[in-house]
């Protein structure tokens, strides 16, 4: 179980339970060098994961990466753009 593992820092990708994942950090948060990092494709998990880290006053940081990918176009070179990632990056202040 999460609850019984000593964790200073964490990886999350996807929405599943991340309600429940983010509580149970937060309240294991008791290096002040620890972290986690979220992340999120969908606007609706960032919402949350903004919601709980400024609730408990651990928000750092919110990213956002743009991937584009070149294409042949005509000859010549076009950059294809891929879905946007958030990282939302809490910590060191729970």
């Amino acid at each position: 179980m999460l609850q019984d593992i000593d964790i200073d820092c964490a990886f999350i990708g996807g929405s599943k339970n991340i309600k429940q994942v983010l509580e149970i950090l937060i309240k294991k948060k008791k290096k002040p060098q620890g972290r986690f990092v979220v992340s999120a494709v969908k606007i609706e998990t960032v919402a949350i994961a903004m919601e709980i880290t400024k609730r408990n006053n651990c928000l750092q940081e919110l990213i956002q990466i743009q991937i584009s990918r070149g294409n042949e176009l005509a000859g010549g070179t076009m950059f294809k753009p891929e879905n946007p990632i958030f990282l939302v990056v809490g910590g060191t202040k729970c």
